[in-house]
């Protein structure tokens, strides 16, 4: 997909088309595709992401920008900079439903803080693979920030 959204970008700048359509063809296919698999992305291996981090790449450079030019004045971050951001989107829609299959399967911890002082935690995974799943990963991220940035344990989370 990758290849075909930076040939197709190719022949577009070749027949003249100015740099603003070639962004909103590169939004429209190639972000979609990662929009529509970031769950999965947010839990791929690095060499499962390189493949599509050289796309983003190449189709940057066909249509002129740097990746810092990109950022600044597209909003097109990198690769899993965009699948995180995609993820705990979709995580915080969940969490609003409460008739979701997850929001039903979370258990919230009883607390007198405040309402930013968010503990919800799933049921211990049975197997270490669903420890780095989607919504395992994005319910630490949104429980760490609501607790100042700061893990269980008092401590930073790793990076």
């Amino acid at each position: 997909t990758g290849n075909s959204i930076v040939y197709l970008l190719k022949q577009l700048k070749r027949l003249g088309f100015k740099q603003h359509v070639l962004i909103n063809v590169y939004k429209s296919l190639f972000l979609s595709h990662i929009n529509y698999s970031a769950p999965v992305l947010c839990s791929a291996t690095q060499a499962a992401l390189n493949p599509l981090k050289r796309a983003q790449k190449r189709a940057l450079r066909v249509i002129g920008v740097s990746e810092s030019v990109a950022k600044e004045l597209h909003n097109i971050t990198g690769i899993e900079d965009h699948t995180d951001v995609i993820c705990t989107s979709a995580l915080r829609k969940i969490l609003v439903n409460e008739d979701h299959p997850i929001t039903r399967n979370l258990t919230v911890k009883s607390y007198t803080g405040t309402r930013n002082d968010l503990k919800l935690i799933l049921a211990k995974p049975k197997k270490a693979i669903y420890l780095y799943s989607f919504v395992q990963i994005h319910l630490r991220k949104l429980r760490d920030q609501c607790n100042g940035g700061k893990s269980r344990n008092g401590t930073k989370p790793r990076q």
